[in-house]
C-alpha cells in the first residue's frame, strides 16, 4: 500500500542520518547514505502517485505542483542549515539534522489516509468508501468516483503487459521516462549540487561560495510558486518549451562568460553575468521542467500501467541523475567548464 511504503521510507529518513551523524567510518557512512539513497528513490515514486489518486481531478495538478514546492522549501531549508552549521565545522549535525524532518515526516504520515484505490483493488469496499467519503463529502461524488475505479480496475492489465502489448500505453511510458530524463538532462543538478564548487570557479569567496546556494533555493521556491499559478492558464507544453529555451540562454551565456578567458579570476562584468546566468537557469527549469515533469508522468499514464510507468519513470531520472553528479566534475576538468555548458545548453 502507499501509506504503509510512506510510513517506512520516513523511518528510513529517520535512521539514515542518525547513522551518517554517528559514523566511525566512511564504510558507516557509505551504509547511511544507501538507506536514504533507498528512501529517496522509493518516496520520489510512491508520492506523485499517491496524490494522483487521493486529489480530485480539479485538483490533482496544483496539488502535485505543491509537491515540488515542497521539495523546493527543503532544497533551500538544507542550503540555509549547511550554511548556518558551516561556521562551527559540524559536519556530522549537517547529516544529522535531516532526521529532524524526516520524523515531522513520518507523524504527518500516520495521519493520511488509505489511497482508495489501493484498498478497492485489495477487495476492501467498507475501508475504500469511508476514505472517498472523508476526501469527497459529497454522496454522489463517492458513488461516482468508486463506480469510475471499479471500472478502471476492471479493465485493468499488468504494467509490463500493457507495455508490451498495448502501443498507446507503451508511447506513454516512453514519453514519461524521456520527460524525466530530460529534466535531469538540463544540467539542473550539476548546477545545484556543485553550485559551491561553480560559484568558486567564477572568482567569488568562501562566503559567497557558503550563501550563494541559499540564493539559489530562494530563486527555485518562488519560480515553483509562479509555476503554480501559471500551469492551468497557460498550459504545460507552452511552459516546457519556454523553460527549457531560457534554459539554454542561460547555460549558453554561463558558457560564454567562462570562456571569455576569465575563468579563474573573472572581470566584475563577467562575473556578474555568470552569477545571473546561473540565477535564470534556476528560476527557469523550477517554471518548467522541475514541476511539470512529476505532473506529466501523472497526468498521461494510463491507470492500467500507471505503477509500472511511474517505477520507470522515477528509476530513468534517477539513472540520469546519476549519469550528470558522477560526470560533472571529470567534465570539468578534461574538458573545461565551458565546453561542459555548451553542452547543457545544446541538451536543453
Amino acid at each position: 500500500g502507499r501509506k504503509r511504503t510512506l510510513v517506512l521510507t520516513a523511518g528510513l529518513f529517520v535512521i539514515g542520518p542518525l547513522l551518517c551523524a554517528e559514523a566511525s567510518s566512511f564504510h558507516m557512512l557509505m551504509l547511511a547514505r544507501l538507506l536514504l539513497g533507498l528512501a529517496t528513490g522509493a518516496t520520489t515514486f510512491v508520492t506523485p502517485l499517491y496524490i494522483a489518486e487521493i486529489a480530485d481531478s480539479g485538483r490533482r495538478g496544483a496539488m502535485i505542483l505543491g509537491y515540488q514546492i515542497m521539495i523546493s522549501l527543503g532544497l533551500l531549508s538544507a542550503f540555509v542549515s549547511d550554511g548556518l552549521f558551516s561556521y562551527f565545522g559540524v559536519w556530522r549535525w549537517m547529516l544529522g539534522i535531516v532526521g529532524f524532518p524526516g520524523l515531522v515526516f513520518m507523524m504527518g504520515v500516520l495521519f493520511l489516509p488509505p489511497s482508495p484505490r489501493w484498498l478497492l483493488a485489495q477487495g476492501r469496499e467498507r475501508d475504500a468508501r469511508r476514505v472517498l467519503i472523508e476526501l469527497r463529502g459529497l454522496p454522489r461524488l463517492v458513488v461516482a468516483e468508486r463506480n469510475a475505479i471499479m471500472a478502471q480496475l476492471a479493465a485493468r492489465r499488468d504494467g509490463i503487459g500493457s507495455f508490451v502489448n498495448d502501443p498507446n500505453c507503451r508511447r506513454a511510458m516512453w514519453l514519461a521516462v524521456g520527460l524525466q530524463t530530460a529534466q535531469q538532462f538540463s544540467g539542473i543538478n550539476a548546477v545545484l549540487y556543485y553550485a559551491p564548487h561553480i560559484i568558486g570557479l567564477a572568482g567569488y569567496g568562501q562566503k559567497v561560495q557558503v550563501w550563494g546556494p541559499v540564493g539559489i533555493g530562494i530563486i527555485n521556491l518562488l519560480s515553483t510558486f509562479v509555476a503554480l499559478n501559471c500551469v492551468d492558464r497557460i498550459g504545460r507544453r507552452p511552459m516546457l518549451i519556454g523553460g527549457f529555451a531560457v534554459m539554454a540562454v542561460a547555460m549558453a551565456a554561463l558558457a560564454v562568460a567562462f570562456g571569455s578567458g576569465t575563468g579563474m579570476a573573472p572581470v566584475p562584468g563577467m562575473r556578474l553575468l555568470m552569477g545571473a546566468s546561473m540565477l535564470l537557469f534556476v528560476a527557469a527549469f523550477a517554471f518548467s521542467a522541475g514541476p511539470l515533469a512529476w505532473l506529466l508522468c501523472a497526468e498521461i499514464l494510463p491507470l492500467r500501467g500507471r505503477e509500472f510507468g511511474m517505477a520507470c519513470s522515477t528509476c530513468a531520472n534517477w539513472l540520469a541523475n546519476m549519469l550528470v553528479s558522477a560526470t560533472f566534475l571529470t567534465g570539468l576538468e578534461v574538458l573545461g567548464v565551458d565546453t561542459v555548458l555548451w553542452v547543457y545548453a545544446g541538451l536543453n
